[in-house]
């Protein structure tokens, strides 16, 4: 009698189960069998360089599939500029890689195509937008190491002039003894917008934190200048006219390549000038057991641009001691990820000094 109460049990809770199975269980649609993978593209460039970009087709499927693969650019009016086609043949569980680049000069768009051969309609798309100096910034995140618009997931490249330092000689010795004007005119009148590390946790009022950052393969500097920008955009053109910045060491455990370093940092400075700051001072990028060559790579070209682009800089030899990096400051060879107690003093009251 047990045995068969138990028995009809067990068969209405499995004809249960099995109908709220098949009632909760998603549709699951057909596989997609062909991949498009972005493989390279500039985090920015200058105007009239040569834009690269490098992709994948993945063919998951069993057999051989053959596909195009097109770049269409557009000028600023949204008329068609330039189609660049590639035809692939990619074996099955295999890879194809295609690489395009472009005389960005009179670009504003680009949009690359993958589509199986007869097709109209593309399997998928990728939008690209050239940002210059003379544009609006759009509002951007970080998604996989690039800047991306946040309203239709498009691309952003900046696209920055390349500014070269000429001094004119015969008005040397009159700068020499009047001083440049710019600097001087600004001096510390004006809001001042203000940017340190986060993962530093300085106490100084009205400091904006940079970093830390997800380990998603982005270029520190970059995503800088995405916050930054991110700020800029919350505030009304000509409402701060000094900005401080402490770059974040990011850069230094991920090895930043220089030349992108510099690209981002001009331009970085360009949309302060156009925010109308005009007054800028930034303090160099350190951390105690950074390699030291690679360090004077990003401050040389840190340098550079910030004498073209009239940029104060200010190296942090106050903190690069070793006693301002240990865990236990009365305990050589052990260091932190970010500066003790006495260091963020010593950083807090350089801010401070920025900020007043």
């Amino acid at each position: 009698m047990y045995s068969f109460i138990l028995a009809k049990t067990v068969c209405l809770l499995l004809v249960t189960f099995a109908a709220f199975a098949a009632e909760s269980e998603p549709a699951i649609g057909p596989r997609a069998s062909t991949f498009f993978i972005t493989d390279y593209l500039p985090s920015a460039i200058y105007e009239g360089d040569t834009l690269s970009a490098c992709f994948r087709v993945e063919n998951v499927q069993s057999t051989k599939s053959t596909s195009i693969v097109s770049a269409t650019s557009f000028d600023s009016t949204g008329a068609e500029l330039k189609i660049l086609d590639e035809k692939l043949g990619v074996a099955s569980g295999a890879f194809a890689p295609v690489k395009f680049e472009f005389n960005a000069k009179r670009v504003a768009r680009i949009r690359f195509d993958l589509k199986s051969i007869g097709e109209p309609s593309a399997l998928a798309s990728v939008a690209v937008i050239l940002v210059r100096d003379t544009d609006a910034w759009p509002a951007t995140r970080i998604i996989n190491g690039r800047f991306v618009t946040v309203d239709s997931s498009s691309i952003v490249i900046p696209v920055v002039e390349k500014k070269r330092f000429v001094e004119e000689r015969r008005l040397a010795p009159m700068k020499w003894f009047f001083g440049s004007g710019k600097e001087e005119s600004v001096g510390r009148n004006g809001k001042c917008l203000a940017f340190a590390p986060g993962a530093w946790r300085l106490t100084v009022d009205s400091v904006h934190s940079l970093s830390p950052w997800a380990l998603d393969g982005s270029v520190p500097i970059a995503s800088t200048l995405n916050q930054i920008m991110s700020e800029l955009r919350n505030v009304t053109t000509g409402e701060y006219k000094r900005c401080g910045l402490v770059l974040p060491p990011d850069d230094l455990d991920v090895a930043t390549d220089p030349r992108t370093y510099r690209v981002v940092l001009d331009t970085l400075f360009a949309r302060l000038a156009k925010a109308d700051i005009g007054r800028v001072t930034v303090i160099a990028p350190y951390k105690h057991g950074c390699n030291d060559a690679h360090r004077k790579a990003l401050w040389r070209e840190l340098h550079e641009s910030a004498t073209i682009n009239a940029v104060r800089v200010l190296d942090p030899l106050d903190w690069m001691s070793e006693a301002v990096w240990r865990a236990d400051p009365n305990t050589p060879g052990v260091y932190a990820r970010h500066p003790n107690a006495a260091g963020r003093k010593m950083i807090e009251q350089a801010l401070a000094d920025l900020i007043r």
